[in-house]
């Protein structure tokens, strides 16, 4: 689990979870019904970080290296330029990463459910 959280930045966190709740908050503030357009937009805002963060999860896993490397190569024109390299230099730029808007959309979905709850 240590393992897991080493790149962590409260931060970063702090700023995601910020502009996740942002909306819904506007939103319930104007509502006449507070509780209910709160449980919602978290809900949805929720559902599009949770997407968001496993599109990030497939990036930092490497799944979309070769079609960003065939693009990078056409673009440059560069024909010493190999995937290995590609693949290396990504490899040591993802070292630092953390999945914030998965780890974020899943914690305001808990949010969201523990007031559709009440």
């Amino acid at each position: 689990m240590k393992k897991l959280f080493k790149n962590f930045k409260l931060k970063n966190f702090i700023l995601n979870f910020c502009i996740c709740i942002a909306y819904p908050v506007v939103k319930a503030i104007k509502a006449d019904n507070k509780t209910l357009v709160l449980s919602d937009t978290l809900f949805i805002m929720s559902l599009v970080f949770i997407v968001a963060g496993i599109v990030t999860s497939f990036v930092l896993h490497g799944d979309f290296d070769i079609t960003s490397f065939i693009a990078r190569r056409s673009f440059k024109h560069d024909t010493d330029f190999t995937y290995e390299k590609y693949k290396k230099e990504k490899q040591d730029e993802r070292k630092g990463s953390f999945n914030y808007p998965l780890l974020v959309g899943i914690i305001v979905f808990i949010i969201s459910y523990i007031i559709a709850s009440i």
